[in-house]
């Protein structure tokens, strides 16, 4: 994408048909068009299988069901939730007319929720985590100043791109 992205010539990148396109007239129409959905194919399968796999890791650590390498006959409810959440989100990109759209309000999302996320993995590294390898003093201070200067610049360009 580098390479038709600075090749001299404007190219507009706001559709799927129109990046696949910009590939294609480096690699040729059918190697462009096979890279393009390979890349996105297994970038997707990918992401929906981590995703899922963490949603169901989590809610199996929060009610308390067996998780995928336990031997539970509670383990199916993992499974079952690993399953819905894979069709369910199978369900969304289909039934979304814009991909586009669906990716910027997942990143809109995500810059939201990445303070809540660093903060819970700040407080983890500075009070669960054994104590000579805890996060302290000015390292803990450098962290937290980096985190907010990340997490802000998020949420600015987050409520910068629903206007």
């Amino acid at each position: 994408m580098a390479a038709t992205r600075f090749s001299g010539t404007p190219v507009n990148l706001s559709s799927i048909g129109e990046i696949s396109g910009a590939l294609s007239s480096v690699l040729g129409d059918s190697a462009g068009r096979i890279a393009f959905g390979v890349g996105v194919l297994g970038g997707s399968l990918a992401a929906a299988l981590v995703s899922s796999l963490a949603l169901a890791w989590g809610l199996g650590e929060i009610v308390g069901y067996g998780r995928s390498l336990q031997h539970s006959r509670l383990t199916k409810w993992f499974y079952w939730v690993f399953a819905f959440s894979v069709m369910s989100a199978a369900a969304l990109v289909w039934s979304v007319r814009s991909l586009v759209w669906l990716n910027i309000t997942a990143q809109v999302i995500n810059a939201f929720m990445l303070p809540m996320v660093i903060g819970f993995l700040l407080a983890l590294s500075a009070d669960a985590v054994p104590e000579p390898k805890r996060v302290q003093g000015r390292y803990l201070q450098l962290i937290i100043a980096l985190s907010v200067a990340i997490s802000s610049i998020g949420l600015f360009a987050a409520i910068v791109g629903l206007f």
